[in-house]
């Protein structure tokens, strides 16, 4: 089930509540969300069987992405995922979506370029590593020992529904790392 569907089946008015701010989330997304959970779940199945045909297990597998994270390169293996990904099924989504929307998304926030724009947005605004949000100056926050990042500090008075992802997230960084309460 998707966002979309969700604020409609959910059962209890905060469940409610909860998908219908994740969904003011995604609205000024320039890609649809069927499209996006449709490319997610197509490159999980692609990675999977390109693992699956070079004869790559799961620990091998760790191997292989660690170095991939490390190096900054795709490996071999993964190089026919990648392409037609590019080629094929982003593409398509650009066909069937608002193309001039995509190319002008505004992207700062993730901080992909060294560009002037970028910087100078990195220092006013700080984003939520875990619900991919601005976050307010003032908030209380966590911030990673590992790899720096930051959360809001999310407590039960701080009246965000604790969703099991969420909580999930509450636990430890996305690198794995473990959180430490800071003011910043």
């Amino acid at each position: 089930m998707h966002a979309l569907s969700g604020a409609k089946a959910a059962s209890t008015p905060d469940a409610r509540a909860a998908y219908a701010r994740l969904l003011n989330v995604y609205a000024p997304c320039p890609v649809n969300l069927k499209h996006f959970e449709a490319l997610v779940s197509d490159v999980d199945a692609s990675v999977k069987s390109a693992y699956a045909t070079s004869g790559i297990g799961e620990g091998d597998r760790a191997r292989v992405e660690r170095e991939m994270f490390v190096r900054c390169r795709v490996p071999e293996e993964l190089m026919p995922v990648v392409q037609r990904l590019l080629t094929g099924t982003v593409a398509e989504m650009m066909r069937s979506g608002n193309a001039g929307r995509v190319r002008m998304h505004d992207v700062r926030w993730l901080g992909l370029s060294d560009d002037a724009g970028t910087r100078e947005w990195g220092k006013r605004w700080k984003v939520d590593v875990i619900r991919k949000v601005e976050i307010r100056e003032g908030t209380r926050l966590r911030r990673c020992t590992r790899c720096g990042s930051v959360m809001e500090d999310i407590g039960p008075a701080s009246g965000v529904l604790m969703l099991p992802w969420l909580a999930t997230g509450q636990r430890s960084c996305v690198c794995g790392g473990s959180w430490l309460v800071a003011d910043v």
